[in-house]
């Protein structure tokens, strides 16, 4: 039996039910865009990152940190500054694996002089991507 456009029933309620998923869909993006932000903000606030070091690892503005902080924007993870968001992640985790979880250690780790890095893990994590992953790759050596 055909609609009134013509197709199936079992089509259209094909098409309806892909409507569903899509629906679906846009509320997981949300959850992890929020999920996301409140990671992010969560680990630089273990790691003592003020806003402004946040903004420079994330490359935004401090104003847009300001607006994750108080959930008028979220991090979205296919972004690049989500994408740096999941790296600060990833690095805490490997600290976490490294140090337990004394956040001055890794503080102290992140802000001390590292000769492999010819300065500090914070400075190259907010020069560049490239230097975010340099951090990443150091530690996932460091921890065999």
């Amino acid at each position: 039996m055909q609609n009134v456009t013509g197709q199936s029933k079992k089509a259209s309620s094909k098409k309806s039910k892909r409507s569903k998923d899509f629906d679906n869909g846009d509320e997981s993006d949300a959850k992890k865009k929020a999920i996301l932000s409140k990671t992010v903000l969560g680990v630089a606030e273990h790691l003592r990152l003020s806003g402004k070091d946040l903004a420079e690892i994330l490359n935004l503005s401090e104003s847009q940190v300001s607006k994750i902080k108080h959930q008028e924007q979220l991090l979205d993870p296919k972004s690049s500054s989500g994408q740096l968001g999941l790296i600060l992640i990833r690095i805490y985790k490997n600290l976490t694996a490294l140090l337990g979880e004394d956040d001055e250690l890794m503080v102290q780790w992140l802000k001390s002089e590292n000769k492999y890095f010819n300065g500090t893990p914070l400075r190259v994590l907010k020069q560049s991507v490239e230097g975010a992953v340099n951090v990443i790759r150091y530690l996932d050596s460091v921890r065999g």
